[in-house]
Order: structure tokens, then sequence, then C-alpha cells
């Protein structure tokens, strides 16, 4: 039976993506926002690691800043460690293979225009 690993996500980046480069290879890391609502209705933010490699690191460190509004389609990837005081960890990270900006809502990201001498465009006779 074949299994199958893939997450799409659409947040907010938390901070500028942080680049690494080595003689092999070049990645990014960065924090993705998703905006859930938990039984009480309030609006909660769940916090998503993401990591792209190669031409995937150039485009995001070249593109995107804290507060970008982005799809990241990629895997999950699970890793267990052991923290400092001795308890077992898991964490999860995606591996992005795409990242696309999204648009905001129109009413978010659009400001009522106004005619340039300042009267309202409702005066305009066209």
């Amino acid at each position: 039976m074949k299994t199958y690993n893939k997450a799409t996500l659409i947040g907010f980046f938390g901070q500028d993506p942080k680049f690494i480069e080595t003689e092999k290879s070049k990645l990014t890391t960065f924090s993705l926002a998703i905006t859930e609502r938990d039984a009480e209705g309030k609006d909660v933010p769940e916090w998503h690691e993401v990591v792209t490699f190669g031409k995937s690191a150039d485009y995001v460190r070249d593109y995107f800043k804290k507060g970008a509004f982005a799809l990241v389609e990629g895997r999950i990837r699970s890793r267990k460690w052991t923290d400092q005081d001795g308890n077992n960890r898991l964490s999860k990270t995606i591996i992005a293979n795409r990242v696309l900006h999204m648009e905001r809502k129109a009413a978010e990201s659009h400001a009522e225009p106004e005619a340039a001498d300042g009267e309202s465009l409702d005066d305009v006779p066209f």
C-alpha cells in the first residue's frame, strides 16, 4: 500500500527568511503563521517551521519578508531529539518545494480611490 505525504499551507511569514549557503547547498528557513479558531471562536495562531532548498531558497530569500502572505506546498518531516534536560522531543518541519505569493482580500489591501484634486470620484462625469 502506498502512502502520501503532502502539506499545503496558506499563511503569513513570521519573520524575514534566514538564508544559509554552504559549499554543497543553500536553504532558507522561516516560520509561517496559520490562524485557526478555537472552541470559543477566538483566533489562535498555529506556527509551522518551513525549509526550502536550492532555487526555491534563492526565490524565498529575494522575494519574501516578514508579514508576506504565501501559499506553501511540500512534505512534513518529523525529527525526534532529546533536549538538555533529557526529555524526548518531536518536532515537525515543512520541507517546501513550492512557495507562492498570495493576494490579500481586496477590502484588506485596497483603499477607496480618490480623485487627484481631492474630490469624490462620485463627482467624476463618467
